[in-house]
């Protein structure tokens, strides 16, 4: 199956690139670049089967991705990128999100289970299995939309608990580290029992706004309390 990867020169676009080409014909389309919808390069040798889109979210989104839609008329529109809930399904797309470590995202995106929602996602299954993702599939695009955003949303909370402590450490004049130790300790001793689920995040604070590819983009993205809680805090953290 021939595809096309929207927003190649990011991060998540590099890496499906490199996973995807090993198997897969690929052309690689960043926004700006000029392509031709009539010509051989698309229409004729390579007519495209999936576009895969890769560009963030933002207020140009759905107008690009119909556009390419309309212009390409691929078999497949495989979403990626991390967009509100709702967005993959009236765009007529399924919704497969990137997890993985930035920057060096292949080899942990291929360590990752690859989620795909959507009604028609076990017809692209074996596509991504023979590039060596282990694929998971669901039938509704909002379950993995929505499980994306929350995923980021909690590592937020995590983030901004550790601040938190780490400013009530220094408030009492206690020594961080004890709770870190505090932490391992309590962790050690649910292993040992074999009780996994109340394992606690060790974070290191790094006490000004949140940064990073997704936690406060995403928090914007999803209508939760948390989200508006993260989102305030962060804007506290620079005024």
């Amino acid at each position: 199956m021939r595809s096309m990867v929207l927003g190649s020169k990011g991060e998540i676009g590099k890496a499906l690139v490199s996973i995807l080409s090993k198997q897969h014909s690929v052309i690689e389309k960043d926004i700006g670049d000029s392509y031709t919808v009539d010509g051989d390069i698309i229409n004729g040798v390579f007519d495209i089967d999936i576009l895969h889109v890769c560009i963030p979210w933002g207020d140009s989104f759905n107008e690009t991705v119909t556009k390419y839609i309309e212009d390409l008329k691929p078999e497949h529109t495989v979403i990626h990128s991390s967009v509100p809930i709702g967005t993959s399904r009236n765009l007529g797309a399924l919704h497969s999100p990137c997890t993985g470590r930035h920057p060096n995202l292949e080899p942990s995106m291929l360590t990752f289970t690859k989620f795909i929602g959507g009604e028609n996602a076990s017809e692209v299954a074996d596509y991504f299995r023979r590039v060596g993702f282990d694929v998971y599939i669901t039938d509704k695009q909002e379950t993995t939309e929505m499980s994306k955003l929350f995923s980021t949303l909690a590592y937020g909370i995590e983030i901004e608990i550790a601040k938190e402590n780490k400013r009530l450490c220094d408030l009492h004049n206690i020594p961080f580290e004890f709770t870190t130790i505090w932490n391992d300790r309590i962790n050690e001793g649910l292993r040992s029992i074999g009780d996994h689920r109340y394992q606690r995040p060790n974070l290191i604070p790094i006490m000004k706004e949140t940064g990073g590819h997704c936690v406060l983009p995403n928090a914007k993205l999803l209508e939760s309390k948390f989200s508006s809680l993260i989102l305030d805090l962060n804007k506290e953290s620079n005024e």
